[in-house]
């Protein structure tokens, strides 16, 4: 049997999950209707209702963001870690990926200081491809 612990964690994973397959079905053209990504996030919304009320029960467990948005330093110190993976696919020649790391850090809908930087690289591996 799971303890809180870990059934916090499994539902942190689930969310994420939902959430990235919402990105990768909307880049692969796969969520042209509005429908199908209502219905993701009405699910990614049902387990983050069971994480709340989990947390109301182990407020220990409850991530540091729950309760308030990011600030511009968290969206700049997720830049940064997302600026490291993308140096690891540009080391291996995948701009491909590396262009789809920035793009996905987009997605989060970083705050607008962040978001400028963000495009600037995503701009920079474009012309530097001739994507």
């Amino acid at each position: 049997m799971k303890n809180v612990a870990e059934l916090n964690q499994e539902l942190t994973e689930c969310a994420e999950d939902l959430s990235q397959c919402a990105y990768h079905l909307h880049k692969l053209g796969l969520l042209k209707e509005e429908k199908a990504l209502l219905k993701l996030g009405r699910a990614i919304a049902e387990i983050n209702e069971v994480r709340s009320g989990l947390y109301r029960l182990h407020p220990e467990l409850k991530p540091e963001l729950w309760d308030t948005p990011p600030t511009d330093d968290h969206y700049a110190a997720w830049f940064e870690e997302a600026k490291e993976v993308a140096a690891g696919y540009r080391a291996e020649n995948n701009p491909a990926m590396e262009l789809e790391t920035y793009e996905s850090f987009l997605s989060i809908g970083p705050s607008e200081p962040t978001a400028s930087l963000v495009r600037q690289e995503i701009a920079k591996i474009k012309q530097q491809h001739g994507i």
